[in-house]
C-alpha cells in the first residue's frame, strides 16, 4: 500500500491482488472527488469510496483493506498539506472528508466567517479545532445521532450567505 500514482494509473481490472485493486480505486476516487482540494482551489470535500472493480473477496475484507488505505493515505498526504478523515463505514465502503488546513485557516481569518462560526457554536479562532468539531458532527450524522451539519458548507467553499 502507498504506491500512489503508479497504482492510480493502472487499470483496477488488471490488478493482481485485492490490495492493488482497492488502492487503485481509492487513489482514483481521492483524485476525482477531492481534486479541487488537492490543487488548493477548495478548502474541503466530503465524498464516498465504494470499491467496485474487485469481484473477489468479501465485504469484511474490503472494509478492512479500505480502512488500511485510509490510514496509509491520511498519513502520507499530510506532508503535502492535505488531511483525510474517515467519517463512517458502510457495508461497501467509506465516507471521507478531505481538507487543506491552509485553506481552512483563511476561513477562520475572515471576520464574517468567524461571526457565522460563533453563531452556530463552532470554534472560530482555530482551524484545527474547527475541523475536529466538524468531523465529530459529521460522524454523529452518519451514525444517525444528529441532523446534517449544514454549517459544513462554509469549509466546503460555499459563501456564508448560502
Amino acid at each position: 500500500m502507498g504506491h500512489g500514482l503508479d497504482v492510480c494509473m493502472a487499470d483496477p481490472r488488471e490488478a493482481q491482488t485485492i490490495e492493488e485493486c482497492l488502492e487503485s480505486e481509492f487513489v482514483r476516487t481521492l483524485v476525482c472527488q477531492a481534486g479541487l482540494v488537492i490543487s488548493g482551489h477548495k478548502p474541503a470535500a466530503v465524498f464516498g469510496f465504494t470499491p467496485r472493480a474487485w469481484r473477489g473477496g468479501d465485504h469484511r475484507q474490503k472494509r478492512a483493506l479500505s480502512a488500511r488505505l485510509l490510514a496509509t493515505y491520511a498519513s502520507s498526504t499530510r506532508r503535502y498539506g492535505l488531511c483525510l478523515a474517515g467519517l463512517s463505514r458502510h457495508a461497501d465502503g467509506l465516507m471521507l472528508l478531505a481538507w487543506r488546513p491552509s485553506q481552512v485557516e483563511k476561513i477562520v481569518a475572515d471576520a464574517q466567517s468567524r461571526a457565522f462560526l460563533d453563531s452556530v457554536g463552532l470554534p472560530s479562532g482555530d482551524a484545527s479545532a474547527l475541523m475536529a468539531e466538524l468531523v465529530g458532527r459529521l460522524r454523529a450524522y452518519y451514525a444517525g445521532r444528529a441532523s446534517f451539519p449544514h454549517e459544513l458548507g462554509l469549509v466546503l467553499g460555499y459563501p456564508v450567505d448560502d
